[in-house]
């Protein structure tokens, strides 16, 4: 139903405008009918004229947003350095605090995060507090005295072979 009434009004309102075309030049609604290339020219040039003015400040609106897009660049590039340099804190308060509770020095910890931190400085606690086994003494019985003993190593090795019954 709303099809039927809008098919109508459209119709009259494509006639209204053919008739306000076709319609002669009566002197009181001031329209002149253009007869000439010249004056065709004219109006054109009148017309392009105004649309060129609206665009007129395009170049300075492009310069403008390629300034926004050059801070907007350098702030994104400064959140991420802050981002960085915050995440870099908040892991060296990790750092001390996992070095403080374990005792072991925070420079020997790695990790990036906490949990990380915590693992490295209990495997550290637990390397430092045990006691190492003690190397294995060589004892040589026996020696040769060190005057007799010849430049070139050939003493030395003597006195190993001695020392080991060889």
């Amino acid at each position: 139903m709303s099809e039927e009434n809008s098919a109508p009004a459209q119709t009259a309102a494509v006639d209204s405008a053919q008739e306000s075309v076709e319609a002669p030049a009566e002197p009181g609604n001031g329209f002149e009918p253009i007869t000439s290339q010249a004056q065709l020219n004219k109006v054109l040039n009148a017309r392009l004229a105004r649309e060129r003015a609206k665009f007129s400040d395009y170049a300075e609106l492009k310069e403008r947003v390629a300034g926004w897009d050059k801070l907007v660049e350098r702030a994104e590039t400064a959140e991420a350095r802050l981002s960085a340099v915050e995440h870099e804190n908040q892991v060296r308060a990790w750092r001390a605090a996992a070095a403080s509770e374990y005792g072991v020095p925070a420079d020997a910890l790695r990790g990036d995060t906490e949990e990380e931190l915590v693992a490295h400085a209990k495997q550290l606690s637990e390397l430092i507090q045990t006691p190492a086994a003690e190397p294995a003494r060589v004892v040589v019985t026996g020696a040769a005295e060190p005057q007799n003993m010849a430049l070139n190593s050939d003493g030395i090795a003597e006195a190993f072979r001695k020392a080991l019954g060889l």
